[in-house]
């Protein structure tokens, strides 16, 4: 079965933002090829593929040496769809910070076998000393206070 989306021109390039984001997410820190991403990559294809259809070819474009439409570098440098992605990087930083430094300080004071005998509830209670004191750390130093040794 086959179904028509009819998309003006504000609509395709509101999808395209959103293939985007997705194409983000899915390849930014990747280094190697992933088949299970194919299905994701071909469907890009289709779309971008239309893109000269609404008069688009300043944000997508043809690579005939890597045989596959591209966003342009313009596209890239102006996209709305950017302000979005370093949101979600810049929070996901400091939430994965906060969890992993709350996790292994938990680990360190009860031992690993002790916190995964312990229910859920109890866990998460335990963490949330953790995290308080590093949201609370963060939001006042940033990483001024970070090191490493």
């Amino acid at each position: 079965m086959q179904v028509k989306i009819n998309l003006n021109r504000e609509e395709y390039e509101l999808l395209i933002e959103i293939f985007y984001i997705a194409d983000w997410v899915l390849n930014a820190y990747k280094t190697t090829e992933d088949d299970e991403i194919d299905r994701y990559r071909d469907l890009e294809q289709k779309i971008l593929s239309r893109a000269k259809e609404f008069g688009l070819q300043n944000i997508v474009e043809w690579d005939p040496s890597m045989r596959v439409y591209q966003y342009t570098r313009e596209f890239e440098e102006n996209n709305p769809a950017m302000e979005f992605i370093e949101d979600f990087e810049e929070d996901t930083f400091w939430d994965e910070l906060v969890e992993r430094l709350s996790m292994r300080d938990l680990v360190e004071e009860y031992g690993e076998e002790s916190v995964m005998e312990m229910d859920v509830f109890t866990r998460l209670e335990k963490l949330d000393k953790y995290r308080v004191k590093y949201l609370e750390e963060f939001e006042k130093n940033g990483l001024q206070n970070v090191q490493v040794f």
